[in-house]
């Protein structure tokens, strides 16, 4: 998995590629799993991940919704007990959980080439797998704006993507967190 580093207020955004930061966790699918940023296994129903492709590696956040992260928790918590006593109960619980998928990170190319590589695999899929929106940050306003907008609906921030950095493993500047009190700041 790729890791952020945290924007440190002085690199330009324009022409980076921004998304919002969800409050969730990060999940890892290979065709098979969902795997943590641990390499554990989530314990989910079946029906979650019946419609993701089977041949692509996807890296994304399991989220619920803003400043919900501990809803998230409770249900990955609960559900390795009812997957095996009440299964039904399981799926019901996974049913407002979104996989908001942001990369394709086995797929050779720019971050711009992955995303709509992702995008199109993820078409055909149930509306709770997603790819997180993404737009061309044309600078340091347009960042700002989008801020205020995450910070008034309760968000965590933004995440900067270098539009032409390919995959690597690892913590990158290539990928850079940016606060919602950050930005203010500058």
């Amino acid at each position: 998995m790729m890791y952020a580093e945290e924007w440190d207020g002085k690199q330009d955004p324009a022409g980076w590629c921004m998304t919002e930061d969800l409050d969730g966790f990060r999940a890892f699918w290979d065709g098979t799993h969902l795997y943590s940023k641990n390499g554990n296994i989530f314990p989910i129903p079946l029906e979650f991940t019946e419609g993701l492709p089977r041949d692509v590696c996807l890296d994304g956040i399991l989220w619920v919704g803003s400043s919900a992260l501990h809803k998230l928790s409770s249900i990955c918590r609960k559900t390795s007990r009812l997957l095996h006593d009440n299964y039904q109960n399981a799926i019901d619980l996974w049913r407002n959980v979104n996989f908001s998928v942001y990369d394709a990170p086995m797929v050779d190319g720019y971050y711009l080439d992955r995303y709509s590589f992702a995008k199109n695999s993820i078409s055909k899929c149930q509306s709770n797998i997603q790819m997180i929106p993404t737009e061309c940050c044309l600078g340091w306003n347009h960042l700002q704006t989008k801020l205020h907008q995450i910070k008034h609906h309760s968000g965590k921030g933004m995440i900067l993507y270098h539009p032409s950095s390919l995959y690597t493993p690892g913590r990158t500047t290539n990928i850079l967190k940016v606060n919602t009190d950050r930005a203010e700041n500058n």
